[in-house]
């Protein structure tokens, strides 16, 4: 997590030093202040999330690694959440979950239990 926000923090300031043309600007520094602020409490959790998708969906199948599953695949954990689990927040340390990413963006999935 400390990687991820030293990351974030020198996209920022990579960002914020590239030249452009200056303009007009008519913002205070409060109000400047209080859009970083947003943008900090709804853009962080975006980052973390990509963050933890790419590496919750980067094995090739969903039984090589705990937690783990390419997209479009569900993972089943059958056992409770190691101490040594540290892909992502756990929400539940006494609670067995199933997990998927799920890709969307061309059509929607179809899923079918087995009966």
């Amino acid at each position: 997590m400390r990687k991820l926000l030293l990351a974030f923090t020198a996209i920022i300031i990579a960002a914020g030093t590239q030249t452009v043309q200056a303009q007009q600007s008519d913002i205070s520094p409060t109000l400047a202040r209080e859009i970083a602020t947003e943008t900090y409490i709804w853009g962080y959790p975006l980052v973390v999330m990509t963050a933890v998708r790419k590496a919750s969906t980067n094995v090739e199948d969903a039984t090589s690694v705990y937690g783990r599953a390419p997209i479009n695949q569900f993972v089943h954990t059958p056992t409770l959440v190691p101490a040594e689990y540290k892909d992502g927040n756990r929400a539940n340390d006494d609670t067995l979950f199933d997990m998927a990413w799920l890709d969307l963006a061309a059509e929607p999935l179809v899923m079918t239990l087995p009966t």
